[in-house]
């Protein structure tokens, strides 16, 4: 390249490979003596695994569903309902205390789903035919006290003389006290012995290359459970390996730490999503700056947003009341990224949290309910709009309200097709609101918008120091005339 005393040079990038990970370029000249650099530090170029931008996530509690021969009907109701992704808790045989999270066998389903294993095989294919990408749970943490790997090799859980078993007990910090999970040991990556050590880890990385292999063959995911507490060098072994093995693999971590800590383990680790945590937002105002941090992080991390967990307590537990489900699933597909879902159960207003530990029981995922039309018109429209799934590009132009979130997302295509978008969290009464478009431009005083999405008002015209009316709990949304 010759030097044409040009302060600015363009280059044309060609990826070979474009989803095995990340590469680094340095640009360096030297020029008559002198030596020139770019202005910046070694960028990082990521290479994110296809249909990363849209995730619509429902969680399947299997516990609930029964004989993977009846699964075929629920996970068809699944999609017709907008979703694209089911994560499923493990499957993994259990232990007595009925948990997903403490295995017995890594390798086998539990016969609760199945007579023969190859049923698995058959649902596996079913998923494929109609287009459906599956996310599969790891716990590489922790297994059953009563699991294969304790009964044969007992040396591989981590010790505690103060146990009546000798193994020491996974658990976690909650509201400043710990709490102790009984039917969990501690795997011990860290063996002093140096054979031993690589046994254990050949067997853990066998059992996360065949549920990645599953999700892989669907176009999905793996969700590393609790990996915030997993241990780091065998995280860093592990990531290469999955890497190189599933190149479009997108790799799901239940990862809760700092915001530094989060970009720098995304970066090394390869981890293509996070778990958000809209749930913890109460109130309009905090859920409204968690959304703003959100797009400030989202050039670097991606949040996939459910609006509560298999982990969290109901909707009506959280909020006080089940119609709040509508407004918060739209808050949190409207204002994200494109990366969002629900669990099961809160398409059918379920008053309290579904029960994914113990007993199992039948739960009649086809019948009807209102908030299942509504979710599949949020899923619709979050599937038709790219301006949803950008970060960086909302401007909230509700001046702070108390119970509406108002924001503008910029379309950063040609066309210019902004979106305006309210949604309201007061359950009591319906709210009016007057645009004002003085806080984000000046030049938009000659701006109309037109409701898109809404039978009853499509085509309705807004602009500036018009007003909206917004029903309790609802949404509407406008299209920026062009």
């Amino acid at each position: 390249m010759d030097f044409d005393g040009s302060l600015e040079y363009q280059y044309l990038l060609n990826i070979v490979n474009p989803t095995s990970g990340y590469f680094r370029i340095l640009i360096k000249a030297d020029v008559e003596g002198e030596y020139y650099s770019d202005a910046f530090e070694a960028t990082s170029v990521v290479a994110q695994p296809s249909g990363i931008d849209l995730v619509r996530m429902y969680s399947l509690i299997p516990l609930a569903c029964g004989k993977f021969k009846f699964w075929e009907a629920k996970i068809k109701e699944i999609q017709a309902m907008g979703f694209d992704c089911i994560h499923l808790l493990p499957l993994t045989e259990m232990g007595s205390s009925q948990s997903p999270y403490s295995s017995t066998n890594l390798m086998n389903v539990d016969p609760l789903y199945v007579d023969k294993q190859i049923e698995f095989e058959y649902l596996l294919k079913e998923i494929i035919n109609i287009d459906m990408r599956l996310c599969f749970d790891l716990v590489l943490n922790h297994v059953s006290p009563e699991s294969l790997i304790v009964k044969n090799n007992p040396d591989w859980i981590k010790p505690d003389i103060n146990e009546s078993d000798g193994f020491k007990r996974a658990g976690c910090w909650h509201e400043n006290s710990w709490i102790r999970w009984e039917d969990l040991v501690l795997i011990n990556y860290e063996h002093p012995e140096p054979k031993t050590r690589n046994n254990i880890w050949m067997k853990m990385k066998d059992y996360a290359f065949l549920w990645a292999g599953y999700a892989s063959k669907t176009k999905g995911m793996i969700r590393l459970d609790n990996l915030h507490s997993s241990n780091e060098a065998f995280m860093n072994y592990l990531r290469i390996e999955l890497k190189k093995e599933f190149p479009n693999l997108i790799i799901f971590a239940e990862f809760f730490a700092d915001e530094a800590t989060l970009i720098k383990k995304t970066l090394a680790w390869d981890l293509n999503l996070l778990l958000g945590q809209p749930w913890h937002f109460d109130f309009v105002p905090q859920l409204r700056n968690y959304f703003k941090k959100i797009h400030q992080e989202g050039f670097q991390l991606h949040h996939v947003m459910p609006i509560n967990t298999h982990d969290t307590p109901s909707i009506q537990e959280m909020y006080s009341d089940v119609n709040y489900t509508i407004p918060r699933y739209a808050i949190s597909s409207f204002f994200s990224c494109g990366l969002t879902g629900i669990t099961m159960g809160v398409e059918q207003g379920e008053e309290h949290k579904m029960k994914f530990i113990g007993e199992p029981y039948n739960y009649d995922i086809l019948k009807a309910h209102p908030f299942k039309e509504k979710i599949k018109k949020i899923n619709e429209i979050l599937s038709n709009e790219q301006t949803l799934r950008l970060a960086g590009n909302i401007e909230f132009i509700d001046f702070e309200h108390e119970t509406l979130m108002v924001a503008i997302r910029r379309d950063l295509s040609t066309k210019g097709e902004d979106l305006l978008i309210l949604v309201s969290m007061d359950k009591n009464h319906a709210q009016t609101f007057t645009i004002n478009f003085s806080k984000v431009d000046l030049n938009y005083n000659n701006t109309r918008y037109t409701e898109i999405y809404n039978d009853s008002h499509s085509g309705y015209e807004v602009g500036n120091d018009d007003s909206i009316q917004i029903d309790q709990c609802d949404y509407r949304i406008f299209k920026k005339i062009t």
